[in-house]
């Protein structure tokens, strides 16, 4: 290569000399080029990071419009039974102090087979100064009978119980359905009717005339 190429040129592949304007030139279009590869580059990833933005954006302003969801619990809480009322406490634990009654009926029950059971009709009449208190209570009155043989000796001491249907007021009395039934062993026995105070005493200990009715218990 002559100076003269160095100073105006070079030469190309193909024997021809390329002049500095030609130089010049090449160079600017490559690098026009360049810069714009590299400005195509650019433009792409500040896009690429705008879209990113935006979609981050999107999700945090969606998730602010959706309220969190509540926590699912696998314990089943059960539902509390409603508790009864619980029965007054003057009249629940009030105790008679006059034990006083009036008991008669107009059924027949000369006879009954052993361990027979009959419905006797009973009136009961309250001939005391007190009212006498229903259920609800812890002291209930209630109709009940005694089993007695020939000679007063107790055979069956706590009969069915038969239950008033409301308190009953001095004075008042009251028609009951007995359910009765008889000793296991043939014989002469006394059907002895008569109130009880539960948790109290009988109404027969504390003075109060029962009613005695004679039967005889057959096979």
């Amino acid at each position: 290569m002559t100076n003269r190429a160095l100073i105006n040129g070079i030469r190309r592949q193909d024997g021809l000399y390329l002049s500095r304007s030609d130089l010049k030139t090449l160079i600017r279009k490559g690098f026009m080029k360049m810069r714009g590869k590299a400005l195509t580059v650019i433009t792409a990833l500040i896009l690429s990071y705008a879209l990113i933005s935006c979609s981050q954006q999107e999700q945090v302003a969606e998730k602010q419009r959706t309220p969190p969801e509540k926590a699912s619990s696998s314990i089943s809480v059960p539902v509390q039974p409603a508790k009864p009322a619980k029965p007054d406490r003057a009249a629940s634990s009030a105790v008679l102090k006059e034990f006083a009654q009036e008991i008669t009926t107009d059924s027949k029950i000369e006879k009954m087979r052993a361990k027979e059971m009959v419905v006797v009709s009973v009136n009961v009449k309250n001939t005391s100064a007190e009212t006498w208190p229903a259920e609800q209570t812890e002291n209930p009155v209630r109709l009940s009978y005694h089993w007695l043989d020939n000679k007063g000796e107790e055979i069956v001491w706590d009969g069915k119980r038969t239950f008033l249907p409301n308190i009953l007021a001095p004075g008042s009395s009251v028609v009951l359905k007995a359910e009765v039934k008889s000793t296991g062993k043939p014989g002469s026995y006394v059907l002895r009717f008569t109130m009880v105070q539960e948790n109290v005493a009988w109404f027969e200990q504390k003075g109060a005339k029962p009613l005695d009715i004679p039967v005889t218990v057959i096979k």
